[in-house]
C-alpha cells in the first residue's frame, strides 16, 4: 500500500476514533515501505505529505489532519516525528493556540506506540507535545487580551512601547529573576525587547503600518502612570516563554510534563540545564571580569560623559530645541558638517566600544591584538557597525540630557514624545553615510537592520530599524545597547568566526596549547582507512595516551533556535567521536596515523576523546559519551592549571607541573569541571496563565559552594597548591 493510499483507506473511517483504531489494527502487509533504492524520492514525497499535514493543521481540518500525520509515521516514524520537530508543526503558536487538534494527534500517535519503531525521546516529546497543548488555551486567552489593547489603542501603541523599551535600555533596567513573575523586574532588558518584538508581530499581523501608526503616544494613560504598558510587556514576555518551551521541546532534548494544573519543562538529562546554565554563568562572569579590568584601566570617556560634558557650555539647548507644533516636542537640528559628523566616523574609540568589543573577546581566540577589528562581510567590519551605534547613542543621550531640564509632567510627555526617531527613509541613509562616505556599505548596513514588510519574523535587536510607509522608526538606545556585530552575522548567515583568514582561530589556540604543554599535535589530521578519508580536527599525544578532539565554534546562542544549531554541531562532533574512537582502537589504524603524521611513538590503548567548544554552552555536558568542554578553560588546564577564587588563585593539577593524568581527569569530570556542575542547584521559575502555570526548571549556581568545593579540594593537591 502506497502513502496516498494509506491516507484514503484511513480517512474513508467516518470518526477520528474510528480513524486511530483502523491504524492500530493495520497488519504489517498493509503498511507502506520505505524502498531500498531512490531514497531521496522516498523522503520528498513524505515531506510533500508533511506539507499537507501542516496545510490540514492550519486550516484545522481534523480528519484529514489525523489520517495524515497517522500514515506518515506509520510509514516512517523517525523520519516523520524528526522533521515535525525540524519545523515546528505541532507548536500550539502556529495555529493561534488552537492546540485541542494537534494534541489529539499526539494522543493518537501515542496509542499506536506498538506499531512504531522510536527512540523514547521520541515518544517523551510527544507526551510534551501534549502537556504543552493543554496550556495553550490559558495562553490564547492572554493573546487574545493583548490583541484587544492593540485594537483599542491602534494609534498609540506602537510607539509608546518602543520608547518604554528604550528607556529600559538607557537607563541600564536591573531585573530579579527571583521574584515573582508577575513583576516586571522578574525580565530582563532583553525579555522587554522580545516582548515588543511580539507586540509589533501581532500589530503588523493585524493592521498595516502606515505612516500614522507611530505619531502618537498614549499621552492620556502615560499621564497617570505607564504601568499598565509595562504590565503589557509582562504579558507578552509570559506568551513568549510558552512559545520559548515549545522550541525548546522541538530543537532540544527537553520535555514537558503535565501534573496538576502545572506544566513543567526541565532537561531529560539533568547535565543538559546544567550545562547550559554553567555556559551562560561562565560568560557572564568572563565579560564582569573583563568590565572590571576596564574600570583600572585610564579608559576614554562614554558617549554619556561625552555629552554631559560637551553640555556644560551651554549649546546643548541650540541643537536640541522645543517647538510647539503640531504638538510640543524636542527636535534635533544636528550640523552635518564634517567636523560635526567626524565624531561618528574617527578611528578614536569611546568606551562604548571598548565595552562592545570585551562582549566580543569573551569568546574570541585571535589574540594578535587587544581591540581586534572583526570582519562581518567584504565591506563591514565590527568598527562600522561600532561607529553607527556611537551615531544612535549620540542621538540617545543627547536626547535625554536636555530633558533633565525639565521637571515631570512636562519631562515624561517629552520623553514619550521625541526619543524615538521618526524620518525619512532617504535620511537615515543620507545621516549614515555622512560617516561611512561609502554608499553601498551604508546601504548594506542598513539593508541588514531593517525590518521591512518582506521580513517576517520580528526580533527588534537584530532589525531595530522599522519601515513605516516611507518613514522609519527607531529606538536609538536600543540600536546603542544591542549585540549588533553577533545578531548580523548570525541572522545573516555569515562567517561565524568573525576573522579573516581560513583557519580557525580556536581550533589553532587549542592545538598551539598543547604543543606547548609537550604534545604532539596534528591540526587536520587525514588519514585514508579502507577507502575513506578519515579526518579530525586535532589529534594528540604524549606519555602514551592519544587524544582526538573535534571543534566547534560557533556564537553564544540567545534563543532556542540558535541553542539547536549549537547542539546539533556537537552532537555530530559526537558521532563523529564515537567513529574515530572506533577507527584507531586498531592498532593497524594507530600505526598507520602515526607513520602519515612522521610521529615516532608506539600504539596505545589508552585514548581520549573531547569536544572542544567556542562559546561555553553545553560546557560540562556528555555527546554520544564524549565529553564536551571550553576552550579557555581547556586550555588553562593545560598550561595555567588554576582557578581563581577572589585573590587567590588555587591549582588544581595533581602536582606543581601539569601532567598528562590531569587533563585525563578534566576530561573524564573530575577535578574543576565537577565542582563547578555540582555546585549548581536547581530553581523553578513559574508563570501563570489563568489557572493554570509553565514551570521551567533550571539552575543557579551558588559561588560560596563552588568556592567551599574547590578550597577543600585543595587538600589533594599539596603544599604548593597555591600559585
Amino acid at each position: 500500500m502506497t502513502i496516498d493510499k494509506l491516507i484514503g483507506w484511513l480517512l474513508a473511517k467516518k470518526t477520528k476514533a474510528a480513524i486511530v483504531a483502523a491504524a492500530q489494527a493495520l497488519t504489517a502487509d498493509k503498511r507502506p515501505i520505505r524502498p531500498q533504492g531512490s531514497q531521496k524520492e522516498f523522503d520528498r514525497e513524505l515531506k510533500r505529505h508533511l506539507k499537507d499535514l501542516g496545510n490540514y493543521l492550519v486550516k484545522n481540518q481534523r480528519r484529514e489532519a489525523m489520517a495524515t500525520a497517522l500514515a506518515l509515521v506509520i510509514t516512517d516514524a523517525e523520519f516523520t516525528i524528526a522533521e515535525i520537530r525540524r519545523v515546528g508543526l505541532f507548536r500550539a503558536s502556529r495555529y493561534a493556540y488552537q492546540g485541542s487538534l494537534v494534541g489529539h494527534i499526539a494522543t493518537a500517535i501515542l496509542q499506536i506506540r506498538p506499531l512504531l519503531t522510536l527512540h523514547p525521546d521520541r515518544f517523551a516529546y510527544l507526551e510534551s507535545v501534549q502537556a504543552l497543548t493543554r496550556l495553550a488555551p490559558n495562553v490564547r486567552k492572554l493573546h487574545d487580551d493583548l490583541a484587544d489593547f492593540l485594537r483599542l489603542r491602534k494609534d498609540e501603541v506602537i510607539k509608546t512601547i518602543l520608547v518604554l523599551v528604550n528607556n529600559v535600555f538607557y537607563f541600564g533596567w536591573v531585573h530579579h529573576p527571583q521574584i515573582d513573575s508577575e513583576e516586571p523586574q522578574h525580565y530582563s532588558a532583553e525579555d522587554f525587547s522580545e516582548a515588543a518584538s511580539l507586540v509589533l508581530s501581532m500589530y503588523r499581523e493585524m493592521f498595516k503600518l502606515t505612516a500614522e501608526t507611530c505619531n502618537l503616544v498614549d499621552e492620556k494613560l502615560i499621564k497617570t502612570t505607564d504601568l499598565p504598558y509595562y504590565r503589557l510587556l509582562v504579558v507578552a514576555a509570559k506568551i513568549n516563554k510558552f512559545r520559548e518551551a515549545e522550541a525548546t521541546i522541538d530543537n532540544l532534548p527537553y520535555q514537558a510534563v503535565l501534573s496538576g494544573t502545572s506544566v513543567t519543562v526541565s532537561s531529560i538529562d539533568p547535565d543538559i540545564e546544567k550545562s547550559v546554565r554553567l555556559g551562560y554563568i561562565q560568560s557572564q562572569f568572563q565579560l564582569l571580569k573583563r568590565l572590571k579590568m576596564l574600570e583600572e584601566l585610564d579608559a576614554p570617556v562614554s558617549i554619556k560623559e561625552f555629552v554631559n560634558q560637551g553640555c556644560r557650555t551651554g549649546t546643548l539647548e541650540q541643537v536640541v530645541t522645543i517647538v510647539d507644533k503640531p504638538i510640543k516636542r524636542l527636535t534635533l537640528r544636528l550640523p552635518t558638517a564634517p567636523q560635526i559628523f567626524g565624531l561618528f566616523s574617527t578611528h578614536q574609540r569611546f568606551r562604548d566600544e571598548i565595552e562592545n568589543l570585551l562582549v566580543l573577546d569573551v569568546d574570541n581566540f585571535d589574540n594578535k591584538e587587544t581591540t581586534p577589528t572583526y570582519k562581518i562581510s567584504d565591506r563591514i567590519s565590527s568598527e562600522d557597525i561600532f561607529k553607527m551605534q556611537r551615531y544612535f547613542r549620540f542621538l540617545s543621550c543627547i536626547y535625554q540630557k536636555r530633558l533633565e531640564g525639565f521637571t515631570d509632567p512636562d519631562r515624561l510627555l517629552l520623553t514619550y514624545r521625541s526619543t524615538v526617531l521618526i524620518m525619512p527613509r532617504d535620511e537615515i541613509v543620507n545621516q549614515l553615510n555622512l560617516i561611512f562616505h561609502d554608499y553601498e556599505k551604508t546601504k548594506e548596513l542598513i539593508d541588514y537592520l531593517t525590518l521591512g514588510e518582506n521580513r517576517t519574523f520580528v526580533d527588534l535587536q537584530y532589525t531595530p530599524i522599522i519601515v513605516i510607509g516611507d518613514h522609519v522608526v527607531i529606538a536609538p538606545h536600543l540600536v546603542a545597547a544591542s549585540n549588533l556585530v553577533r545578531n548580523i552575522v548570525t541572522a545573516n548567515k555569515l562567517r561565524t568566526d568573525l576573522v579573516a583568514g581560513t583557519i580557525d582561530p580556536m581550533q589553532k589556540a587549542v592545538a598551539d596549547a598543547l604543543a606547548e604543554a609537550g604534545f604532539k599535535v596534528e591540526v587536520e589530521a587525514k588519514i585514508r582507512i579502507s577507502g575513506k578519508e578519515v579526518e579530525t580536527d586535532i589529534v594528540a599525544w604524549r606519555d602514551d595516551t592519544l587524544f582526538l578532539f573535534e571543534c566547534k565554534n560557533a556564537y553564544l546562542p540567545c534563543n532556542a533556535h540558535e541553542m539547536r544549531n549549537s547542539f546539533e554541531h556537537i552532537e555530530k562532533a559526537g558521532h563523529q567521536l564515537t567513529l574515530r574512537n572506533t577507527t584507531f582502537q586498531a592498532i593497524a589504524n594507530q600505526k598507520a596515523l602515526f607513520k602519515k603524521l612522521g610521529w615516532n611513538v608506539q600504539p596505545t590503548t589508552a585514548i581520549h576523546t573531547g569536544i572542544v567548544i567556542a562559546n561555553r554552552v553545553f560546557h560540562g555536558a556528555k555527546m554520544s559519551g564524549h565529553p564536551v568542554r571550553h576552550a579557555h578553560e581547556f586550555i588553562n588546564v593545560v598550561l595555567r592549571g588554576y582557578i581563581g577564587i577572589g585573590d587567590e588563585q588555587i591549582s588544581f593539577w595533581k602536582g606543581p607541573t601539569f601532567q598528562t593524568s590531569d587533563l585525563v581527569s578534566y576530561l573524564n569530570g573530575q577535578t574543576v569541571i565537577v565542582d563547578q556542575i555540582s555546585s549548581l542547584e536547581p530553581v523553578t521559575q513559574k508563570y501563570l496563565f489563568g489557572p493554570r502555570s509553565l514551570e521551567i526548571l533550571t539552575y543557579v549556581l551558588r559561588p560560596e559552594k563552588l568556592d567551599e568545593k574547590i578550597r577543600a579540594s585543595r587538600t589533594d593537591i599539596g603544599g604548593d597548591a597555591l600559585i
